[in-house]
């Protein structure tokens, strides 16, 4: 069973970003979500396993929707750059509440 306080962290993480600025409704919430529950729901024993698989799908989730809005034009590579700091961030913040929670 998934914490509620994972996925809160995931959407107030998600919902301060939006909330600054986003192009399209949803672009770093949505995002943020998914990698926040493929975190915790995945079942492998390795946390490393789980960071590296939800860090792949919220990075594509961000950069299919930057195609989708663009135009389908490649987005640049400050914003793909911006993308991976966004995604990499949300992950480090996920590692963070799941060692408290073992605590």
């Amino acid at each position: 069973m998934i914490k509620q306080k994972v996925l809160i962290a995931g959407f107030f993480y998600g919902l301060i970003f939006e909330s600054l600025g986003a192009e399209a409704p949803g672009f770093y919430l949505l995002p943020a979500m998914v990698a926040a529950f493929l975190y915790f729901k995945f079942l492998f024993m390795l946390k490393a396993v789980n960071a590296v698989l939800a860090f792949v799908s919220g990075l594509f989730l961000m950069i299919f929707w930057a195609f989708a809005t663009n135009g389908w034009e490649t987005p640049s590579l400050k914003f793909t750059s911006h993308i991976f700091m966004y995604v990499f961030l949300l992950l480090i913040l996920l590692y963070i509440f799941s060692y408290a929670e073992k605590k």
